[in-house]
């Protein structure tokens, strides 16, 4: 498959951007445009199997309960009763897959969240004085302790959905004889994860609307001064040799669009913040701070 070849492209070139060398940046570079095809491909073969299996399960659904209204008006037709148990075994089987692909990335977004938080923590303990980036700093960290919250109750209800739709399968299926002292538990796992579902979403409109609706607008400035030092840092290993035929501005700029890429992909303030928010971050370090300038043209 293509994401597999430009996984095994992607690694060949951070092995040779690693060597010190006359196009060690330039190589860099190169890795990282593959780097988002190989995540741009495979997000989007991730999105293509969630969208069928929604479709798959939808109408299995409809199936199911077809079969079953006929089976309960004509239970001495056979077709009924083989439309059903079909379309049960669809969808008990196939949702649950949908379900556990939910808890892996809701997983990895944990994982995300709590690297970002404990970064923001340490920019914040080392602060000399309270300022405004200090403030936006605890701002955003405090979004994303309520972000875990909520993706720990997301984990939660995605794994009683995982096990309510197979177990309720075998129970109405009589695979099993040895379950029926357990007749009510998946009604009660499925239950659970729709309340716990309906509390995440009311969780994370109280989020939207008082924690992030209160960040500053100056947020994606503030970010930046933070991380002022890691910005400086990236800028140096993407930074190419001008030449002469574009203008020295234009290349800068390139130089700096590099360097908002990386950064955001190793700090995924996208996990925390709206499209908005995490937007102004993004434009205000490809921008080209004037200060990171200043300090890169003096390096040139």
């Amino acid at each position: 498959p293509i994401s597999i070849r430009t996984l095994y492209l992607k690694n060949q070139l951070e092995q040779l951007s690693s060597i010190n060398g006359e196009h060690q940046h330039a190589l860099r570079r190169r890795a990282q445009e593959f780097r988002v095809l190989y995540h741009a491909t495979t997000e989007s073969l991730v999105t293509s199997f969630i969208i069928v299996s929604a479709w798959i399960s939808f109408f299995a659904a409809i199936l199911a309960t077809i079969g079953n209204i006929g089976r309960s008006a004509a239970p001495e037709n056979r077709g009924f009763d083989f439309v059903a148990t079909i379309s049960a075994y669809t969808f008990g089987l196939l949702t649950p897959i949908t379900a556990v692909l939910a808890i892996v990335y809701l997983a990895r977004k944990k994982v995300h969240l709590f690297n970002l938080n404990v970064r923001m923590g340490k920019i914040a303990t080392n602060a000399a004085n309270p300022s405004d980036e200090t403030k936006s700093i605890k701002a955003v960290r405090q979004i994303c302790g309520c972000e875990q919250v909520a993706a720990s109750a997301q984990l939660l209800a995605s794994l009683a959905a995982a096990v309510a739709l197979p177990f309720d399968l075998i129970m109405r299926q009589n695979l099993t004889n040895h379950l029926d002292f357990m007749p009510k538990i998946p009604f009660s796992l499925a239950v659970g994860s729709l309340a716990l579902s309906l509390l995440t979403s009311l969780f994370r409109l109280y989020i939207t609307q008082v924690k992030r609706y209160n960040l500053s607008p100056c947020l994606g400035e503030h970010i930046g001064i933070s991380f002022d030092a890691e910005l400086q840092s990236l800028y140096k290993e993407y930074q190419t040799p001008l030449n002469t035929v574009e203008p020295k501005d234009i290349q800068t700029r390139r130089t700096w669009e590099f360097v908002a890429r990386e950064f955001l992909h190793r700090w995924r303030f996208d996990t925390a913040l709206q499209a908005d928010r995490f937007g102004s971050i993004l434009q205000f370090i490809q921008s080209g701070p004037t200060s990171y300038q200043k300090v890169a043209d003096n390096e040139v």
